[in-house]
């Protein structure tokens, strides 16, 4: 801990976490910390695991964009401790999970419905950070969601956050009135909108540039900006799962001697695959580490979301085009409903950009990524050499 107290390096909040797995800075305390720390020891410290908390400002060592999403990937790879790690740098936190029988994914969307649930019920303003915190904590615990599977659920933590905790102060944004010195600027900005709107037709006739034209540059570079980010995440998840396999590998010795091939053969080609510029490819090279990683782990019954890996475990079935796959409880009631679910896209400038991957002919659809296949690895090899051919 620096002299003044105050944490601004990967280092410091890693020799914190160290001391204590419980770290909030003051200016990440929502204006109550030692209310937060003291809320978030009481529904951590009978768990079976470790839940790793680290509420910080920015970090003057981590990029602006993603940076708590960073931050979790170097506390990992700093402590090197199983765990469920609930981190912020600046902005709102993050879950991610190692080692223990919990999916992240999983707990971000119980978290999620919680929110939702919690903010249709009460009256305050909007979770604060710290209280989007709370609720990835609450998610996490094993009498609300059961290992690798959302729909398992056993309390309901939005509810619970409402009616028992509706009065801690430190879970809820403050309300944000508009003070009446600022009357005059809204009014200036209601009028400024309304002139744009009659106006705009006027303007896209003599300004060309400012019309139609203009309005679909924009779409293109957000829908650019927008599939970089996405790779650049599954890249951090990839290169993530393949340290975790690594790690597995390296004390896995005892385990049946097809198994360690198949897990050896998968970390290479995630090794490989981890780094293209192609999502698809990524996203392989991660369900590739993960699969074998739990595989590994004696969980041999593992299988992803068949529409989208990222969804996570696969806890149910759906039938699609006279097939049945495992899929995700999101996207099998989706089809239930009689609509496509909203799954994993061809990314743009590949041949069917914008249809759903397991519409094209290619390795990743024959094996569904792993959801369809126990081979996934052998499959992925046999198309690498035969010059990556789909």
């Amino acid at each position: 801990m620096p002299d003044d107290g105050y944490i601004d390096t990967v280092d410091e909040v890693v020799a914190a976490l160290e001391q204590d797995p419980i770290l909030v800075q003051q200016i990440a305390g929502n204006g109550h910390t030692d209310e937060v720390i003291a809320w978030l020891r009481e529904h951590t410290e009978d768990l079976d695991f470790t839940v790793y908390v680290a509420l910080t400002g920015d970090l003057k060592d981590l990029p602006e964009s993603g940076a708590s999403d960073e931050l979790a990937r170097l506390l990992h790879a700093r402590l090197d401790e199983p765990g469920v790690y609930v981190v912020s740098a600046g902005g709102l936190p993050t879950v991610v999970t190692y080692d223990v029988e919990l999916e992240a994914l999983d707990v971000k969307m119980e978290a999620s419905r919680a929110k939702n649930e919690a903010m249709e019920a009460d009256r305050h303003s909007g979770l604060a950070p710290t209280g989007e915190a709370a609720l990835l904590v609450r998610a996490a615990a094993p009498d609300t969601i059961g290992p690798g599977d959302h729909a398992a659920l056993r309390q309901e933590p939005g509810m619970a956050l409402v009616r028992q905790d509706r009065d801690v102060d430190f879970l809820w944004q403050p309300p944000d009135p508009w003070p009446l010195s600022a009357t005059p600027i809204i009014a200036g900005l209601v009028v400024w909108a309304v002139a744009m709107v009659l106006l705009r037709p006027v303007a896209d006739r003599i300004v060309p540039g400012l019309g139609p034209a203009r309005r679909r540059d924009a779409a293109r570079t957000d829908a650019r900006q927008a599939e970089a980010t996405a790779l650049q995440e599954a890249q951090s998840e990839a290169r993530t799962a393949t340290r975790r396999l690594s790690k597995a590998l390296r004390t896995a010795a005892d385990a049946e001697t097809e198994l360690l091939a198949r897990a050896t053969l998968s970390r290479d080609l995630a090794e490989e695959l981890g780094d293209s510029d192609d999502l698809l490819e990524v996203i392989g090279a991660d369900m590739l580490a993960t699969t074998a990683t739990r595989h590994l782990a004696g969980r041999t019954d593992w299988r992803p979301c068949f529409f989208d890996p990222r969804h996570g475990r696969a806890n149910t079935k759906a039938m699609i085009a006279n097939l049945t796959v495992p899929a995700c409880s999101r996207c099998a009631g989706q089809v239930s409903e009689g609509k496509e679910p909203e799954g994993l896209l061809v990314p743009r400038g590949q041949r069917g950009a914008g249809t759903s991957y397991w519409k094209q002919a290619s390795v990743w659809s024959r094996t569904g990524y792993g959801a369809l296949a126990d081979d996934f690895a052998d499959q992925v090899a046999a198309q690498r050499r035969n010059g990556g051919r789909r």
